[in-house]
């Protein structure tokens, strides 16, 4: 078979299997500052990618998900990398708040670095800056922004969101009530909320 082929036979099993999708095309840095791809998926990452599948193809209902983690779990990567595949092949809007600018600069990388070397069919990006991931010919987007930015959510729809260490953000009440009157509950919305203990 063609190389033309293949990918496209890859991407078929893709479709099917989450856990193959990320561990083969998702390219993470690890510890060592090494950009290799992100395999394989630890305990708890592979719980999660389980549950939102469950969520989402056998109870069909809005994933509502919080995960109380360590450090170093590799959890926000994850998380990261099923809102990138999520907003790019379905053309849902995205949203990370993160609890600091820095975070959100990292997150911001994360998922440009996933689009960078992701290796099977994708869009061209439209915009890119340290707030927002837009692909080309794709109603939805990614945005990032901090905690104390939660009410640029006001008046919008959003599909799919991430919050990130709340248990260090100053207003996370409010914060929590701004993004869940944005999100539609719908099964196909997904919040997952992590955080480290504070």
């Amino acid at each position: 078979p063609t190389d033309e082929i293949k990918r496209q036979a890859e991407a078929a099993l893709c479709a099917l299997n989450r856990r193959r999708h990320l561990e083969n095309h998702f390219w993470i840095k690890d510890k060592n500052s090494q950009v290799r791809q992100m395999k394989p998926l630890k305990r708890g990452q592979l719980m999660l990618v389980t549950l939102l599948r469950y969520c989402r193809e056998v109870w069909k209902i809005p994933a509502r998900i919080l995960v109380y983690k360590s450090r170093q779990i590799g959890m926000s990567t994850v998380i990261e990398a099923d809102l990138y595949l999520e907003v790019m092949k379905r053309g849902l809007n995205g949203l990370v708040v993160a609890h600091d600018l820095s975070t959100a600069q990292r997150i911001h990388e994360i998922l440009k670095r996933f689009h960078d070397h992701y290796d099977l069919p994708k869009p061209e990006i439209e915009r890119s800056n340290k707030k927002e991931l837009k692909f080309k010919g794709n109603e939805g987007y990614i945005e990032v922004i901090t905690a104390n930015k939660i009410h640029a959510a006001r008046g919008r729809t959003i599909h799919i969101g991430h919050i990130s260490e709340l248990a260090f953000y100053t207003e996370g009440a409010e914060v929590m009530a701004s993004l869940f009157q944005a999100v539609p509950d719908t099964p196909e919305s997904t919040v997952i909320i992590e955080t480290t203990p504070n």
